[in-house]
């Protein structure tokens, strides 16, 4: 049981005491001591004490009416803390049986009080409560009957609807938690609801009361670690500072402490940093200041990364002096400088080995960081720096082997400790200076013994490739030492010469040992390069890596078709690997390959589409299908979507996660670099990049994604996407233009979900208002050209469209209030830039929709955002002119909008039905609102965004030159066309022309004038 023991100060003098009880009564104390602080409070506590035990029944009586009073205060300030507090003072006190009968009394009198209905007094009947209880001296015997009464009125107001009701009764309950004869607290009632409301409350400020307030054990210890991964700052602040008042290392679960320590020295808040850092270093003080104690104690051989964070921190707060370290290791001969060349030396275990890594590192990385800041700057300042520089340059050179031959004997001794060998190696890629000769082979040497020893390490294997890349520093030296070594390998499992029959014959061991070392090697290489040995990288492809992907094991599958995936990537032709992506392709479209397996083929089909283009694969693959026996394959595109739709369609979203996350992954990599695509192949005259169909049908596909159950099970794939979708929206216009053109699509496919499940708000569920407010914020996020200056751009033509939304939606039935209400919210919150008449045109009828919509529509607050939309969408025109098109055309142009609604929408799902349509939403239900086959139907068009860099342009363009480019356009028109009813507007940099000579009688028509526009500034 925790308690909290406070120290009697002195008491007043015995003629202040017999003044003060003879003239001052209980009010006039109470308020003299809200007027008093520290010793001035105790000092009238004892006089109140005094005068109680004068005449007991009378004074507590007089003691219990101020209780009332201060109960019934409807506000809150510094002199009513102050009172509650001197309960607190006065609890303190009670060092006698009369006193605690008092305090028992008083309790008693405010749980009484616990039921009041007004928030405020039961706030204040819980802070005085827990004042008079925890401050209560440790050795004090109070009635049972008082104790279960708190506690139950405690438990009671845990629950209560107000946050700081709940703070204060959480914390009235500090002392208790009872422990079980073992020192737990599994069966205690107090903690079981503390556990229940840590878990559940909302308000962070009751989370931290009840971290505060838990008592240490291995039960809830597991509880508080759970709250470094919360969503609020202060609360893993809390934390991370409670485990380092109330625990020492050994209390903890050794498993716990890694992913502990790492969050916290990782968290994207300094406090909450610095708050894990204080954690490590009460932990680093309760091991006796010894750093290789606390290693061993968080088995910092297994964890490395929590254990390199543990003591990067402890060399920040400068709890640890590098460079003394350093010499006490040069003098005393410890760590690196230890004499190996005697009989049995002592070798290094693995946190020692990881403890003299990071010294090195620290040391190096400060040498460089001050020399730097001593080269960039003058004076004293630079003198200072160049000492400090060379001070830890001496500190390195001290605590480091001599030479490099030296590290690689040591190397050599340890490479039967695989954790002691890895940080070895991984010390010699981060700090070694392989210039010499006879050093690089030394390392050579070891490296070559380690890969062809026969057994397999996965860190171990990862630590030497770290060293390989450090020191071949071109390709074909790296591409002659990977066939050196794997010449030696080969002809070790008599492989050679290279034959399928006798890959097979290996075991999954001796397969994954060899896969693993073509894999490290592969993702060393920027490019493949011919040797001169009898050895190249098509046999290795076609005789061991595909060999291996038809293996019966599946781990040593996954390794091959990872092999391919790093293949595809560096691989400058496409003839050794046609046939290869083929089969893997078909081998996605049977879908019979296990999770993991299709994952890995996902990410290899990504990268070979992100290293030639999505275009230049799917006609690679066509072709060689078609070579076959003619058959039909679907799109790349489609099958990722494919793959995607089962992800959101799979009742159970874990077991498909695997697959979803490599889809999203690869879906983001091709969107990401598509801009580029598009201007490489304008360079090149390629066509390799995405059509913009595609593109829209990824992002719609990737909106849902963001917001869906399915990845609420997959934190990567959630993180992944927010991530991508803020710094895509950022990249460019023409991302703009994208996002804007996927955004109601992307609605309406949420609508149709949600419509499916019955969500209808966001509490139960429903993403479709989610990804509302979430497009709406990233169509409003600053886009910067390559000067920094910021892109100036509006969305009118999206806010076009989503009236018409609005509208459709007015008249449907069942529209759930908050897509509504966010629907509504959305048009006045896009950015607007003037572009001319066009635009003037465009506000004029977002003007008129604005004032139509305010008139069918009833809840109170869509007319109240109508209105909004009226007014910043204010006509510029007289308003003679605007009233006369508001009367005269009002009708003609909602009909012209709704008819370019529903085209702009063209394959996606229509999720609300109007009232005289819901006789035929059985027939509409044939063709599923989320298939991937009818989002393939529908090409999109990108959605101008309005630029102020094309304004110049504007006045520029004659009939002459349209009439000259329109002829151009037959003869440059690409031989991929779009699919669907739709014409695309092709993003700047491809080939396809679009003609300027549009009307601009509806929202489409100007979006492709505008956009082509956009295409010549560019």
């Amino acid at each position: 049981m925790v308690s909290r023991r406070r120290q009697e100060p002195d008491s007043p003098s015995e003629s202040d005491v017999t003044f003060s009880s003879s003239i001052l009564s209980i009010p006039v104390l109470l308020n003299e001591a809200q007027k008093s602080l520290g010793h001035g409070q105790v000092r009238y506590a004892n006089m109140l004490w005094d005068r109680v035990e004068e005449n007991i029944e009378d004074e507590l009586h007089q003691l219990c009416i101020c209780l009332k009073w201060i109960v019934s205060l409807s506000e809150r300030n510094l002199y009513h803390d102050r009172l509650v507090k001197f309960f607190g003072i006065l609890s303190s006190l009670a060092a006698n049986t009369d006193r605690l009968q008092c305090v028992e009394v008083m309790i008693g009198f405010l749980v009484e009080w616990s039921h009041a209905k007004e928030p405020m007094m039961r706030w204040r009947v819980c802070q005085l409560i827990g004042n008079l209880v925890n401050n209560m001296p440790e050795e004090a015997d109070v009635a049972e009957e008082v104790l279960d009464a708190v506690q139950k009125s405690m438990l009671r107001l845990i629950e209560d609807g107000r946050p700081n009701v709940r703070t204060a009764a959480v914390k009235a309950l500090l002392r208790f938690p009872q422990p079980n004869d073992d020192g737990g607290f599994v069966d205690c009632p107090v903690v079981e609801s503390l556990l229940k409301v840590l878990k559940s409350d909302k308000s962070k400020e009751v989370r931290k009361a009840v971290i505060s307030v838990l008592p240490i054990s291995e039960y809830t210890l597991e509880f508080m670690v759970l709250r470094t991964r919360d969503e609020s700052d202060d609360v893993r602040k809390t934390t991370y500072m409670t485990l380092a008042e109330k625990t020492v290392l050994s209390d903890v679960n050794p498993s716990l402490v890694p992913g502990l320590l790492s969050k916290g020295l990782q968290d994207r808040v300094e406090s909450v940093v610095d708050a894990a850092k204080g954690l490590v270093v009460s932990w680093f003080d309760s091991c006796g200041g010894e750093p290789l104690t606390l290693l061993r104690e968080m088995n910092g051989g297994e964890h490395v990364e929590a254990a390199e964070l543990v003591l990067m921190a402890l060399f920040t707060s400068e709890r640890l002096d590098a460079v003394q370290v350093a010499l006490l290791a040069s003098n005393e001969k410890l760590g690196l400088r230890t004499d190996f060349t005697v009989d049995n030396p002592n070798l290094m275990s693995a946190e020692e080995a990881l403890f003299w890594r990071v010294v090195c590192v620290h040391l190096s990385s400060e040498a460089s960081s001050h020399g730097i800041r001593a080269a960039t700057s003058g004076g004293a300042t630079a003198n200072v720096e160049a000492a400090t520089a060379g001070e830890r340059l001496e500190a390195f050179e001290a605590v480091m082997p001599s030479c490099v031959e030296d590290l690689a004997f040591i190397i050599r001794l340890h490479k039967d400790e695989p954790q002691t060998c890895c940080q070895l190696l991984l010390l010699a890629a981060q700090c070694a200076d392989f210039v010499d000769a006879s050093g690089r082979r030394a390392i050579e040497d070891v490296i070559r013994a380690i890969l062809t020893s026969g057994v397999y390490n996965k860190k171990l294997y990862d630590a030497c490739f770290e060293v390989v890349r450090k020191m071949y520093t071109s390709d074909e030296s790296l591409t002659e030492a990977a066939f050196h070594i794997l010449e030696h390998v080969l002809a070790k499992k008599d492989l050679m010469p290279l034959d399928p029959q006798k890959m097979h014959s290996l075991t999954s061991e001796d397969q994954i040992l060899l896969l693993s070392i073509i894999s490290g090697f592969l993702s060393s290489l920027k490019c493949l390069e011919m040797s001169e040995s009898a050895l190249q990288w098509s046999d290795i492809l076609q005789h061991v890596i595909w060999s291996a992907s038809t293996s019966p094991d599946e781990h040593v599958r996954v390794i091959a078709y990872t092999c391919l995936g790093l293949y595809f990537l560096i691989e400058t032709g496409k003839e050794t690997s046609a046939l290869i992506m083929k089969d893997m392709f078909k081998a996605l479209v049977s879908c019979q390959e296990q999770a993991d397996v299709n994952a890995v083929m996902i990410q290899a089909l990504g990268d070979a589409c992100l290293s030639r283009g999505p275009k230049a694969v799917q006609l690679m693959i066509q072709e060689m299908a078609q070579a076959d026996n003619h058959e039909e394959t679907p799109t790349i595109v489609d099958l990722m979507l494919h793959y995607a739709q089962e992800w959101l369609d799979a009742d159970d979203a874990e077991a498909h996660a695997t697959i979803g996350e490599a889809v999203v992954e690869c879906l983001i990599k091709l969107v990401s670099v598509n801009e580029l695509r598009q201007s490489s192949d304008l360079h090149h005259e390629m066509d390799t990049a995405l059509e913009d169909g595609d593109m829209i049908r990824i992002l719609v596909k990737l909106f849902v994604l963001c917001f869906d159950a399915c990845t609420r099970v997959s934190p990567r794939a959630r993180q992944s996407l927010l991530v991508f979708f803020q710094r895509y929206a950022t990249l460019s216009v023409t991302s703009q233009q994208y996002l804007a053109t996927a955004m109601l699509p992307a609605v309406r496919s949420a609508a149709a979900i949600d419509v499916a499940a019955r969500r209808k708000t966001i509490a139960s569920g429903a993403i479709a208002p989610q990804v509302i407010t979430f497009a709406t914020k990233l169509l409003q996020m600053p886009v910067m050209d390559r000067h920094g200056e910021r892109e100036m751009f509006g969305h009118e033509p999206l806010a076009e469209i989503l009236m018409g939304e609005i509208i459709e939606c007015a008249h449907a039935r069942s529209v759930p209030k908050q897509y509504m209400t966010a629907m509504c919210k959305a048009p006045a919150a896009l950015p607007m830039y003037d572009a001319g008449d066009e635009t003037r045109e465009t506000v004029m009828r977002i003007h008129i929709y604005a004032t139509h919509a305010a008139d069918i529509i009833s809840d109170p607050a869509c007319v109240k955002e109508m209105e909004n939309i009226q007014k910043r969408y204010k006509p510029t025109v007289n308003d003679d002119d605007a009233q006369h098109k508001d009367d005269a055309h009002v009708d003609t142009l909602l009909n012209e909008l709704r008819d370019n609604v529903h085209a702009f929408c063209t394959g996606f799902p229509e999720p609300f039905k109007k009232e005289e349509e819901a006789c035929d939403s059985d027939m509409d239900e044939d063709s599923s609102p989320a298939s991937s086959s009818s989002l393939a139907q529908g090409q999109r068009r990108r959605l101008p965004s309005r630029v102020t860099r094309t304004t110049s342009n504007m006045n520029e363009i004659s009939d002459d030159d349209d009439d000259e480019e329109d002829k151009e356009e037959d003869e440059n028109v690409s031989p991929h066309t779009s699919r669907g009813g739709m014409n695309a507007t092709m993003p700047p940099g491809q080939t396809r022309k679009t003609r300027r000579r549009q009307s601009t009688e509806s929202v489409t028509a100007l979006g492709d004038a505008l956009n082509t526009k956009a295409r010549l500034s560019t």
